[in-house]
């Protein structure tokens, strides 16, 4: 079992998978900058035998002897994302497996991971806790096996030569309003959005989507265009004891289609949407309560998708305010 030969890839002596999802982890510190801890990996596991047994040992206390390292293969092609593989032995059990990841799909984690030298392993229940629970809620259900890959080299030299500036992003700084001009800040940032009727967050293995329903939306839908061009952003602000989410859906390079204010927006979605990529779902009518209706009204609705966790919302958890 495993993932499939890719034509050219080395032959390993172990089953080769590929992650259901890979995030980020981090944390702010004292100086209030968002600082990268891990590179958290989920693994399907229906696809290694042994694999679910393993990670129920770990839930039951076992830590795992592990070894571990990182390749790299390089095309000759340079439009072509090189491959990292991250090189597992559960000494153990003797488990032995291979994760494969395609660089420029995972950079940010493959980042994180060279610059901190750990990575997680989870379960894809531990992946979609992450995003709805406070962390320590997450770790005490499901655990996660931490490792620590020996030379990280090869992964950093393939960042280095990939990127510009691959060891570091510049984050959206909060903007501070000057006294006297608050008012004025407000007026600006509620220009042009609207309430939702509705707002959820709907969320599955290596996926979060918030889905907000306004049925004056049928413009936002009708000129969203096609999925490639469209793309959503969030912006903050802190107005006295209420903290105001303002979600943006965009089409083009600056095109914005629709704006709606959530106010003391629900914990969940903050932690959602400053934790990891997803996407924000416009609908006109309200989902159905059936499970299968809902996935398929989620599905067939319009996403903007948001390629990684939101500065403003991280801002926003940062405050206090709405976390819980």
């Amino acid at each position: 079992m495993g993932g499939e030969l890719i034509e050219g890839e080395p032959i390993f002596d172990a089953p080769v998978l590929d992650p259901v999802v890979a995030s980020t982890l981090g944390a702010t510190g004292s100086d209030d900058v968002d600082h990268p801890l891990l590179m958290g990996v989920a693994l399907d596991l229906d696809e290694l035998s042994g694999l679910a047994e393993a990670f129920a040992l770990h839930r039951n206390g076992h830590r795992f002897d592990v070894a571990s390292q990182w390749s790299v293969l390089v095309s000759a092609d340079t439009e072509e994302s090189p491959t990292a593989y991250l090189h597992v032995h559960l000494l153990d059990v003797d488990l032995r497996f291979v994760i494969r990841f395609r660089v420029d799909d995972y950079k940010r984690s493959l980042t994180t991971a060279a610059q901190t030298g750990l990575v997680e392993l989870w379960e894809p229940g531990f992946a979609q806790a992450i995003l709805t629970q406070p962390a320590e809620e997450a770790y005490t259900t499901y655990g996660a096996i931490g490792i620590t890959p020996g030379d990280a080299d090869p992964l950093r030299r393939v960042l280095q030569q990939r990127f510009d500036h691959p060891l570091q992003r510049e984050r959206e700084q909060p903007v501070v309003v000057e006294p006297g001009r608050a008012q004025e800040a407000l007026d600006r940032f509620i220009h042009g959005a609207g309430q939702p009727h509705a707002v959820g967050l709907v969320t599955g293995p290596g996926f979060a989507a918030v889905v907000i329903v306004d049925p004056s939306a049928a413009e936002v839908i009708a000129n969203a265009g096609p999925e490639s061009e469209r793309w959503g952003h969030w912006a903050s602000m802190q107005a006295g004891p209420i903290g105001l989410a303002r979600a943006d859906v965009l089409t083009g390079e600056r095109t914005r289609l629709g704006s709606w204010l959530l106010p003391n927006p629900d914990p969940e979605i903050v932690r959602a949407t400053s934790t990891a990529p997803h996407v924000i779902v416009v609908l006109t009518e309200p989902l159905p309560d059936d499970y299968d209706a809902r996935r398929k009204a989620i599905s067939d609705g319009t996403a903007f998708p948001v390629k990684e966790g939101a500065d403003a919302m991280r801002a926003l958890r940062a405050s206090g305010d709405t976390a819980s």
